[in-house]
Protein backbone atom coordinates (compact mmCIF):
# COMPACT_ATOMS: atom_id res chain seq x y z
CA UNK A 1 0.00 0.00 0.00
CA UNK A 2 2.80 2.48 0.87
CA UNK A 3 4.02 1.64 -2.63
CA UNK A 4 0.81 2.54 -4.34
CA UNK A 5 0.47 5.86 -2.17
CA UNK A 6 3.79 6.87 -3.49
CA UNK A 7 3.48 6.00 -7.10
CA UNK A 8 -0.30 7.73 -6.86
CA UNK A 9 1.12 10.94 -4.83
CA UNK A 10 -0.61 10.29 -1.69
CA UNK A 11 0.38 12.33 1.70
CA UNK A 12 -2.56 10.03 3.22
CA UNK A 13 -3.90 6.92 3.32
CA UNK A 14 -7.47 5.94 4.41
CA UNK A 15 -7.40 2.45 6.31
CA UNK A 16 -10.65 0.70 7.22
CA UNK A 17 -11.74 0.75 10.88
CA UNK A 18 -9.38 -2.45 11.79
CA UNK A 19 -6.93 -1.44 9.66
CA UNK A 20 -4.35 -0.53 12.23
CA UNK A 21 -4.58 -3.59 14.41
CA UNK A 22 -2.84 -5.62 11.08
CA UNK A 23 -1.05 -2.94 9.33
CA UNK A 24 2.22 -1.43 10.16
CA UNK A 25 2.06 1.65 11.45
CA UNK A 26 5.36 2.85 11.75
CA UNK A 27 6.76 1.43 8.51
CA UNK A 28 3.97 4.40 6.94
CA UNK A 29 5.04 6.92 9.34
CA UNK A 30 8.27 6.50 7.91
CA UNK A 31 7.62 6.61 4.68
CA UNK A 32 5.95 10.16 5.34
CA UNK A 33 2.37 8.75 4.92
CA UNK A 34 -0.50 9.48 7.19
CA UNK A 35 -2.97 7.00 8.26
CA UNK A 36 -6.78 7.76 9.14
CA UNK A 37 -9.04 5.20 10.26
CA UNK A 38 -12.19 4.92 9.85
CA UNK A 39 -14.54 5.62 12.11
CA UNK A 40 -18.58 5.17 10.68
CA UNK A 41 -20.87 5.96 13.89
CA UNK A 42 -24.12 4.33 12.12
CA UNK A 43 -27.14 6.36 12.51
CA UNK A 44 -29.77 4.54 14.47
CA UNK A 45 -33.42 4.64 12.75
CA UNK A 46 -36.71 3.09 13.58
CA UNK A 47 -37.05 -0.43 11.99
CA UNK A 48 -40.62 -1.50 11.58
CA UNK A 49 -39.86 -5.29 14.12
CA UNK A 50 -38.25 -5.89 17.32
CA UNK A 51 -34.34 -3.99 18.23
CA UNK A 52 -32.42 -2.03 16.10
CA UNK A 53 -29.85 -4.14 13.52
CA UNK A 54 -26.93 -1.85 12.29
CA UNK A 55 -25.31 -2.24 9.44
CA UNK A 56 -28.05 -3.07 6.98
CA UNK A 57 -28.38 -2.55 3.50
CA UNK A 58 -29.37 1.07 2.70
CA UNK A 59 -32.62 -0.53 1.46
CA UNK A 60 -33.22 -1.11 4.90
CA UNK A 61 -33.40 2.61 6.19
CA UNK A 62 -35.41 3.67 2.83
CA UNK A 63 -38.51 0.91 3.28
CA UNK A 64 -38.10 1.87 7.16
CA UNK A 65 -37.48 5.45 7.05
CA UNK A 66 -38.94 6.75 3.44
CA UNK A 67 -37.70 10.39 2.48
CA UNK A 68 -36.78 11.49 5.35
CA UNK A 69 -33.56 8.72 5.31
CA UNK A 70 -31.89 11.58 2.67
CA UNK A 71 -31.39 13.54 5.94
CA UNK A 72 -30.77 11.14 7.93
CA UNK A 73 -27.48 10.12 5.41
CA UNK A 74 -26.51 13.63 5.38
CA UNK A 75 -26.60 14.56 8.95
CA UNK A 76 -23.93 11.43 9.44
CA UNK A 77 -20.38 12.78 10.20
Amino acid sequence: MIDICRTQGADTYLAGRDGANYMDLEKFKASGLKVITQDFQHPVYPQRFGVFVSNLSIVDLLFNCGPQCIEMIRGVP
